[in-house]
C-alpha cells in the first residue's frame, strides 16, 4: 500500500479535521500547565511548565506569532463545550471560549476581549494548530471556523470533564527542551553500546553489522533472500538489474506458535522446508550455480562477520529454546544440510533495519539511517569505523581496501532499561511494562511501536472510564487487554483528520467490537488520548533519528549540485504505524527538523519509505557482500603481485632485467584474470551471478 505524501502547501491553512474537543493541541503544541500523579518528574522537571516550545509550520520549521497571536500572548488548549447531555439548548452563542494561562501570560483587565472575540480567536487559533493540509483540499479560513464550531456543537462534553481528561493525559506531554535531553542521553548511550569497556553492561547494544558500505544503485543479479522476523516468514527471489531497477517474486510461510515457542531445530526446520518448498516451486534446482542468499534474521545478535549472527535474546513473542547463544546461519544451514535435498550459500545476515536502510540506499543516493517503526522500533546507521572502539584491533580498513565506516544495529528499543527515560515515562508506561511478556526491558520501544501504542491508549481510556470522566464506554470492554488493537489507534486518527463527522465513525469503529452507542464526548475523548498517545510516539522517535543524524552529518560534507541546491540525506523507514498511521511521518518530520534546526550544515533532511527493507534489502546486502568479498580479493591478489614483484627485484644484478620483463605480463593480466574468474567455481558462483561490469 503506498503511503501518502505529507508534503504541504506553504501559506495555506491546514484542513481543520477535527473538533476542539478532540485535539485542542498537539503534546509538543500544548504548555505544561498541571501535573497529574501519572507523570513521573524530577524537580528540574517541576519548574518547567511555561510554553517552550515553538509552534510548527506546515513546512516544519518553528513559526513566530502571528500579530494577532502575539497580542494574546498565548495559544488556547482547552475549549469550552457545549453543556452535557442531560441539557437541552438552542443558544449556540453561549458557549464560552476558555484559555488557560500562566499567571505571568494573564491579560490586564483593559486587554481582555469580548466574549464573541474570545470565541473567535480561540477558534481560529485551534484552527491554526492543526495537523497538515490535505493535499487534495483546500478551504478558507471563514469555512474552517464554521467547520470548528458545528463539531464543537455536536460535541455534548462538559468543560469540566474535558478539562479533567486533558490533565489527566498531560502526563504525554515532552517539552522541546525535554526532547533534546533525551536526544543527549541517547548519544551517551550510544558511545556505551561502542565501547568494548561499557558495551557487555549497556542498554542500547550498538551491534557492529559488519556491511562496509551501501548500495551504489548499480549491482546486478538474482538472489535469494529469507526474511524472519515475525510470525510470516517469507522466501523471496530478487533480481537487481542496475540503475535503479529491480524485480521480485514471494511467497509467505506462517509459522505456528507452537513452532515459535517450541525448540530450535524445529523452528529452523520449519525455515529449510519452506527454502525447499520454494526452490521447487520456482524451479530453482535447474540453475547450474547456487544463487547467493541474504538472510534478514530480526532478532538482536552479535555478529563476528557477514555470516555470523549469534542470538542475544528472544524479542517478538518468539521463545524457541536452544537458539540464545548460538549462530543461527549455522542452525540455518544445519537444518538444510538434515534435509539433503537443499543447499544454500549464505553470503549475509543482516537484521531488518540494516536491511531498511541497504533496500532505501538502492534507490536514494546518500542513505546512511534505516528505521523501522511497526511492530517493534529499531535503527541502523553506518559509523566510522574510528567511533566504533570495540572493533579496533580487529577491523583494518587501511588493509582491507573497504570504507572506513561500518553499518550499526543500533538496537535503540532497550534505551531506559537503565532509569533514563524514567522521568518521562508515566504511570500508563509503567502499567503496561509490568503486564508485558518482558517487564523492564524494551523501555523505548514500549513508547513508540506497533505492539504497544494500542495498549497504551487502552490503559488511559480505562482510567478515565473508572475515573467517570468516559461515560458510555464499558468498563468490562475497555478492561480487557487487547482491547484497543493500534490499528484502530490508526483509524481513529485518520478518521478525525479527514472525515466531515469522525465521532459517527468512530461510533462505528467501536461497534465492530460490540460497543454501541458512545456519546459525542466520549468519542472526542477517545480521540484525543489516541492523539497525546500517538503525538508522543511520533515525537521520541525523532529524538532517536535526529540524533543518529547529527552523528552522520558531523562526517559527511554536503556539496550542493551545479543548481546550487543542497543535496539530499535520505532516511529509509518503514513499518506498519510509519505506513498507516495518517500522522505519524508528518509529525515525525516536523520534530526532526525542530530538534536539528541550524545543525544540518548544508544537507536537506528527507524521510523516505523503504520498500520491502527486510526483503529487498537482503538482496542488496547480499549484492554488497560480494561487492565487497571482490574488492578485498582484489586487492589482496595485488598485494601478492606487488610483493612478487619486489622480490625479484632483489635478485642478482644478472637476473634483474629478465625477471623484470617476465613479471610485466604477469601483473598485466592480473587484472583481468581477477575480473573474469571472480565468479568461478572456487567461489561457488557468487559473484558471477550478482555483480555486473565490475559493480
Amino acid at each position: 500500500m503506498e503511503k501518502k505524501s505529507s508534503s504541504q502547501t506553504s501559506g495555506s491553512p491546514p484542513v481543520v479535521q477535527s473538533s476542539p474537543s478532540i485535539r485542542q493541541s498537539t503534546p509538543s503544541e500544548k504548555s505544561n500547565k498541571s501535573t497529574t500523579p501519572a507523570q513521573q518528574s524530577t524537580p528540574s522537571d517541576k519548574s518547567n511548565k511555561s510554553p517552550s516550545v515553538q509552534q510548527s509550520t506546515p513546512s516544519g520549521k518553528s513559526s513566530k506569532s502571528t500579530p494577532s497571536e502575539k497580542s494574546s500572548g498565548t495559544t488556547p488548549s482547552v475549549q469550552q463545550q457545549s453543556p452535557p447531555s442531560d441539557q437541552t439548548t438552542n443558544d449556540k452563542s453561549s458557549s464560552v471560549s476558555i484559555q488557560l494561562r500562566s499567571p505571568s501570560e494573564q491579560r490586564s483587565p483593559s486587554e481582555q476581549p469580548s466574549n464573541e472575540q474570545a470565541i473567535l480567536m480561540a477558534r481560529r487559533d485551534n484552527f491554526r494548530q492543526r495537523g497538515r493540509q490535505s493535499s487534495s483540499t483546500s478551504i478558507t479560513s471563514t469555512h474552517s471556523v464554521e467547520r470548528i464550531a458545528s463539531l464543537q456543537d455536536e460535541n455534548l462534553n462538559s468543560f469540566s470533564r474535558a478539562k479533567t481528561v486533558q490533565e489527566a493525559c498531560s502526563c504525554f506531554n515532552i517539552t522541546h527542551e525535554q526532547l533534546v535531553e533525551i536526544m543527549a542521553r541517547m548519544d551517551a548511550h550510544y558511545d556505551e553500546g561502542l565501547r568494548s569497556e561499557t558495551a557487555r553492561q549497556a542498554t542500547v547494544k550498538m551491534l557492529p553489522a559488519y556491511i562496509r558500505d551501501v548500495s551504489v544503485g548499480q549491482e546486478r543479479g538474482k538472489f535469494l533472500a529469507l526474511d524472519l522476523g515475525g510470525t510470516n516468514f517469507r522466501v523471496l527471489l530478487i533480481e537487481l538489474k542496475g540503475e535503479k531497477h529491480s524485480s521480485m517474486q514471494s511467497k509467505i510461510y506462517r509459522i505456528p506458535d507452537k513452532v515459535m515457542k517450541g525448540t530450535g531445530v524445529e523452528l529452523f526446520d520449519h525455515i529449510a522446508a519452506c527454502l525447499a518448498k520454494f526452490v521447487e516451486d520456482f524451479e530453482l534446482t535447474k540453475l547450474e550455480t547456487k544463487l547467493p542468499l541474504g538472510f534478514t534474521f530480526s532478532f538482536p545478535c552479535q555478529q563476528e562477520g557477514l555470516t555470523s549472527a549469534i542470538l542475544v535474546n528472544w524479542t517478538k513473542g518468539f521463545n524457541a529454546s536452544g537458539v540464545v547463544g548460538n549462530d543461527v546461519v549455522q542452525m540455518l544451514r544445519e537444518a538444510c544440510q538434515r534435509r539433503g535435498d537443499i543447499d544454500v550459500d549464505v553470503v549475509a545476515v543482516l537484521n531488518d533495519t540494516t536491511g531498511t536502510m541497504l533496500a532505501c540506499s538502492f534507490f536514494k543516493e546518500h542513505c546512511y539511517i534505516g528505521v523501522i517503526v511497526g511492530t517493534g522500533c529499531n535503527a541502523a546507521y553506518m559509523e566510522s569505523l574510528d567511533k566504533i572502539y570495540k572493533l579496533q584491533g580487529k577491523v583494518f580498513p587501511e588493509k582491507d581496501g573497504l570504507p572506513n565506516e561500518m553499518c550499526v544495529n543500533t538496537e535503540w528499543g532497550g534505551f531506559g532499561d537503565d532509569g533514563a527515560l524514567a522521568d518521562f515515562l508515566t504511570i500508563y508506561d509503567t502499567q503496561l511494562d509490568e503486564n508485558s511478556i518482558n517487564p523492564g526491558r524494551q523501555r523505548f520501544e514500549k513508547t513508540i511501536s506497533g505492539m504497544y501504542l494500542g495498549e497504551l491508549v487502552r490503559l488511559v481510556l480505562e482510567d478515565l472510564t473508572r475515573r467517570g470522566l468516559i461515560t458510555t464506554l464499558p468498563i468490562d470492554d475497555i478492561s480487557q487487554p487487547g482491547f484497543i488493537p493500534t490499528k484502530l489507534v490508526s483509524d481513529i486518527e485518520g478518521f478525525v483528520k479527514d472525515d466531515a463527522s469522525p465521532f459517527g465513525k468512530i461510533n462505528e469503529l467501536l461497534l465492530e467490537k460490540g460497543v454501541d452507542d458512545l456519546s459525542a464526548g466520549d468519542c472526542a475523548n477517545i480521540a484525543y488520548v489516541c492523539s497525546m498517545v500517538s503525538t508522543r510516539a511520533a515525537h521520541l522517535c525523532a529524538c532517536g533519528i535526529a540524533s543518529l543524524l547529527k552523528r552522520v552529518i558531523s562526517r559527511k560534507v554536503a556539496v550542493k549540485n551545479e543548481r546550487g541546491e543542497s543535496p539530499e540525506m535520505t532516511v529509509g523507514v518503514d513499518g506498519s504505524v510509519f505506513r498507516f498511521h495518517p500522522n505519524f511521518e508528518h509529525l515525525l518530520n516536523i520534530k526532526i527538523h525542530e530538534l536539528l534546526d541550524g545543525q544540518l550544515n548544508g544537507w536537506k533532511i528527507v524521510l523516505a519509505l523503504s520498500e520491502d527493507g527486510s526483503g529487498r534489502g537482503a538482496a542488496v546486502a547480499a549484492a554488497v557482500a560480494t561487492r565487497m568479498s571482490r574488492i578485498m580479493k582484489e586487492k589482496k591478489e595485488l598485494e601478492q603481485a606487488s610483493e612478487e614483484t619486489e622480490g625479484a627485484s632483489t635478485t642478482s644484478p644478472s637476473n634483474v632485467e629478465t625477471t623484470t620483463q617476465q613479471a610485466g605480463p604477469t601483473s598485466s593480466t592480473s587484472g583481468p584474470t581477477l575480473t573474469s574468474t571472480q565468479g568461478g567455481p572456487t567461489s561457488t558462483s557468487t559473484t558471477t551471478t550478482t555483480i555486473g561490469n565490475g559493480h
